[in-house]
């Protein structure tokens, strides 16, 4: 047993020299090494740590150098892509059935009809995720200016979107796979009880809801805080309402409302590639800096 814990021992000990090994660099006036880190006269050991936030050792008369990633340029590129891939997707109408509350076997066949169409669709669900993270981004968007209003759309909004592609985006691969199934009766049994559980009609609830009410209040942050043209907010508004009176007129008024809202993400995905760093972590109500003119020498 003193072999094996020695043994073990001795990995670890490879193990965390290797993870924590300094990495090579090549910088100006770099002193001595104590332990395999970077050392300068008059300075005591550099402790490890991770590569992108390690000090480098320099001479005496330079200042530190420390490499970092400014997160404000990774969360306005996060924002971008996820508003931009949400938006394009909302916007392409790929319809299985035209009756998504009627029996399962019904919409087996529609699934079978249009199996290629349906491939299609589930593959979407995967660009529709980013309409969850898309929700919270609009809404940092229009934190500083209305605060209130965007904490309560962007968390309703994103919480209704993750509730949908739960329930819904759950449902609709099941009849995907009971379509092919050679037991349709029996499939179809199965999605019927999936569609009456109530915890799958509490998420249905939450969907609706959440983004008929969360969208809206969204909306209107956007409108209220200047972030961006008022037509932007207006958009996130009409998309509910369109949204809303597609289902009882008209589908193809629910099309029309997707084309919006993906516009309307779009708009706001250019907004916040315009937006500077110094601009985008600011707190509520406060103005960004003033640009400092830049001295050139003759």
């Amino acid at each position: 047993m003193n072999l094996v814990m020695s043994g073990f021992a001795a990995m670890l000990r490879s193990a965390r020299s290797w993870l924590f090994a300094p990495v090579s660099r090549s910088v100006r006036g770099r002193g001595r090494t104590v332990g395999g880190f970077p050392m300068v006269a008059g300075h005591a050991p550099l402790p490890p740590g991770t590569p992108g936030r390690r000090w480098l050792g320099c001479p005496t008369e330079h200042r530190k150098q420390e490499y970092t990633v400014d997160i404000r340029t990774v969360s306005r590129t996060a924002a971008v892509v996820t508003l931009s891939i949400s938006g394009v997707a909302a916007a392409i109408p790929l319809v299985v059935t035209q009756n998504d509350e009627a029996p399962a076997a019904d919409q087996f066949r529609d699934y079978v009809a249009h199996s290629g169409v349906a491939t299609a669709s589930n593959v979407m669900l995967l660009a529709l995720i980013c309409l969850v993270p898309a929700m919270i981004y609009a809404a940092r968007l229009a934190r500083r200016g209305a605060p209130k209003l965007a904490f309560l759309g962007g968390g309703l909004s994103a919480l209704a979107w993750l509730a949908g592609l739960i329930s819904l985006g759950g449902v609709q691969l099941a009849l995907y796979e009971g379509s092919k199934l050679p037991d349709r009766a029996g499939a179809a049994a199965l999605v019927d009880a999936i569609m009456t559980d109530p915890i799958f009609n509490v998420l249905v609830l939450t969907f609706v809801l959440g983004h008929i009410v969360g969208m809206t209040i969204l909306g209107i942050a956007l409108w209220r805080s200047h972030a961006a043209a008022w037509w932007v907010g207006a958009l996130y508004i009409l998309y509910v309402v369109l949204h809303t009176v597609g289902h009882a007129v008209s589908p193809a008024v629910d099309y029309a409302s997707g084309v919006v809202i993906g516009i309307g993400s779009l708009a706001v995905a250019y907004r916040i590639a315009r937006t500077p760093n110094d601009a985008w972590d600011l707190p509520t109500g406060a103005a960004a800096p003033a640009p400092q003119p830049v001295a050139v020498s003759a």
